[in-house]
């Protein structure tokens, strides 16, 4: 007997909360943007799979997705925040001043 079929929006979110985290190195910025997503797919998800009864699978991938994406999004928001924080720190700065 064959198991319940995966919900492909479990394996989608898995997915895109990945490729979330690869995008944190760029600023942060993919981490903001995949993070939240990657956690609302992953909870559409999981209201499918409870609500078919058994016929469709990958509960597990689901929330595996979810918590990623919420992890990924953090993330990513600390990371931004720390770029704008070392910024300004930079742009108030004066610049070294020559001795004669």
């Amino acid at each position: 007997m064959a198991g319940a079929r995966t919900d492909q929006l479990a394996i989608w979110s898995l997915v895109i909360a990945i490729i979330g985290l690869v995008g944190c190195c760029c600023l942060g910025v993919g981490g903001v943007i995949a993070g939240p997503i990657a956690f609302f797919m992953g909870g559409s998800s999981l209201k499918r799979i409870r609500a078919s009864n058994g016929t469709i699978g990958g509960d597990t991938l689901a929330s595996v997705g979810r918590w990623g994406g919420l992890a990924v999004g953090i993330l990513g928001l600390l990371i931004l925040g720390l770029y704008i924080v070392f910024a300004l720190l930079g742009s108030f700065s004066s610049p070294p001043t020559a001795t004669p």
